[in-house]
């Protein structure tokens, strides 16, 4: 694992970018945001201290869903070195159930954020 600096506003990670780069963030905080279809840019959700990011892509292996950006000066330690979620559940199980806290915990959010509509 290496510890990685952010300026405030670089960007992390960038909506379909190919890689597999998870982190878990030490100091700082990050802006989730997603760029719609008009070009509107959606804040989606801000990353804080322990929390993580880039799962999604560790997983699934696919395109970044979202662009990750510092909101402010950031540490962040980069997690799990070779991408390869495989090896990762084989050599560290532990860390497959904290990935899975966080995905539970992101969707109990979205849930809750979607109370009302359609009514």
């Amino acid at each position: 694992m290496s510890k990685k600096f952010f300026k405030k506003g670089e960007v992390v990670i960038r909506a379909g970018d190919n890689n597999t780069t998870c982190y878990l963030v030490d100091t700082g905080g990050f802006h989730v945001t997603k760029t719609l279809s008009d070009g509107t840019i959606k804040k989606i959700a801000q990353i804080g201290p322990n929390e993580i990011f880039g799962e999604l892509g560790l997983i699934d292996n696919r395109p970044r869903a979202a662009t990750i950006t510092a909101n402010q000066d950031s540490r962040a330690t980069k997690l799990f070195k070779d991408g390869n979620i495989e090896s990762i559940v084989r050599t560290n199980p532990g860390a497959l159930l904290v990935i899975v806290k966080v995905l539970a915990k992101r969707l109990r959010k979205i849930i809750e954020n979607t109370e009302g509509v359609g009514r």
